[in-house]
């Protein structure tokens, strides 16, 4: 079960974006945001002046993160969040505003600095509930609305079914993927 929780008011922004840059119905979290570049050699991470949309989803029970140009509406970046290869990064920026993402496998990192903008209050929000959901769900937390029951048939061969087989004899999985 997922400890994440989405306050309303980001859901309805997120429900807003979805109409606007056609996302994915699965979307769980959306907003402004640009994307950062590193300094070589350095641990400074710098903004790049775009203008961005940052967004969670799940798709084909695989979890991912994609950055979409908000003038061109365009995919920019889309990486899959796997457990125990994606990490959110816990920068030091008082803020909350800049974050970044570590990749085990790639050894790639990738920031994001949020540019969303509280309206009424003419200032930016407070970046704490965006980062908890989004830190939660990179580390490995989707909610159950999310997760798609459809059973997927994987084609392999030879060594690869006896391994799956003896695997689901030494687990006690029956076909179904319930534990027996």
């Amino acid at each position: 079960m997922s400890n994440i929780v989405i306050p309303d008011s980001l859901k309805a922004m997120t429900k807003a974006y979805v109409s606007e840059f056609k996302l994915p119905s699965s979307t769980l979290l959306a907003c402004k945001a640009g994307r950062c570049q590193r300094r070589e050699g350095t641990k400074v991470v710098e903004p790049i002046q775009e203008k961005g949309l940052l967004y969670l989803n799940v798709e084909d029970d695989l979890r991912k993160l994609t950055f979409v140009d908000r003038q061109t509406k365009a995919v920019v970046d889309e990486k899959y969040l796997f457990e125990g290869d994606s990490k959110f990064l816990n920068l030091n920026e008082p803020s909350n505003q800049v974050w970044g993402f570590r990749f085990e496998s790639s050894g790639e990192h990738v920031f994001f600095w949020l540019q969303e903008w509280d309206v009424e209050k003419q200032e930016k929000p407070d970046y704490e509930p965006y980062k908890k959901i989004f830190k939660e769900y990179v580390n490995g937390d989707i909610p159950e609305e999310y997760y798609d029951d459809t059973e997927m048939v994987v084609e392999m061969e030879g060594d690869e079914v006896e391994e799956i087989e003896a695997e689901k004899k030494n687990t006690n999985i029956g076909s179904s993927g319930n534990q027996n």
